[in-house]
């Protein structure tokens, strides 16, 4: 096999193609890579669809199964759209067809070894808002939530890595919200920084949150154009 085209940079989209590269190796990445990021969302959707914990656990291990087995995926980096709409009208066809099977006796679909806590998704589906009613609107609610916490993820990582991870986890706080009278200068105190230095960390810090979060959004679209409007979209979805 050759090395990545340089040319086609490795995306959320790109892990879809991997799906259907005849590289089994690939392909199993990519679909654990896909479990790792959006399988929360899917489980959500599920489950507010009106499925118990125990089939929403079924179906959505069967939903990224049968991602193996589509014929599209081919096409998908040509559609101009979105992974979150993609992903949700792939699992809404599944939904249909698995009722279609059940009706006829029958459970269509494979597993995974989706790496899947059963309590832990029900802690976090019982957290959920009782007002987000529509499954559509808890898919890109998770959806958005789920994007922003592996933009925060990666920047502390980044942190650590640099060997800042404390003063990371000092400023974290301060990346979607201000500093109450007197934090920052005990943070100051603390890391042994003036007052402007402190605050140019955090401007730095969101600064590099907010890259983070873009890239992770560009990786989900068809289009650069479109970076910015799902961006709004999500980050609304957050604070409505």
């Amino acid at each position: 096999m050759s090395g990545p085209n340089p040319a086609f940079p490795v995306t959320r989209w790109s892990l879809i193609l991997n799906l259907r590269s005849g590289d089994v190796q690939a392909a199993d990445r990519a679909l654990a890579e896909l479990c790792r990021l959006y399988w929360y969302p899917v489980y959500a959707f599920i489950r507010r669809e009106g499925a118990g914990p125990e089939d929403a656990q079924d179906l959505t291990q069967g939903f990224f199964a049968r991602l193996l087995e589509r014929g599209d995926f081919e096409m998908a980096d040509q559609r101009q759209g979105k992974l979150r709409s993609y992903l949700l009208g792939a699992v809404k066809h599944f939904m249909v067809q698995d009722w279609r099977h059940r009706s006829a006796g029958k459970r269509g679909g494979g597993m995974v070894p989706l790496s899947l806590d059963a309590a832990a998704a029900e802690h976090r589906y019982a957290m959920e808002p009782v007002d987000v009613a529509s499954p559509d609107a808890l898919f890109d609610r998770r959806w958005a939530l789920d994007t922003m916490e592996e933009a925060l993820r990666q920047v502390e990582d980044e942190y650590v890595e640099a060997g800042k991870g404390e003063l990371h986890a000092a400023l974290q706080p301060y990346i979607s919200s201000r500093a109450r009278s007197g934090e920052m200068q005990m943070v100051a105190q603390r890391f042994q920084m003036t007052d402007g230095a402190l605050h140019v960390a955090v401007h730095r810090l969101r600064q590099r949150f907010r890259r983070s979060l873009e890239k992770l959004v560009s990786e989900t679209v068809s289009q650069p154009g479109q970076v910015q409007d799902e961006l709004r979209h999500l980050l609304g979805l957050l604070v409505s």
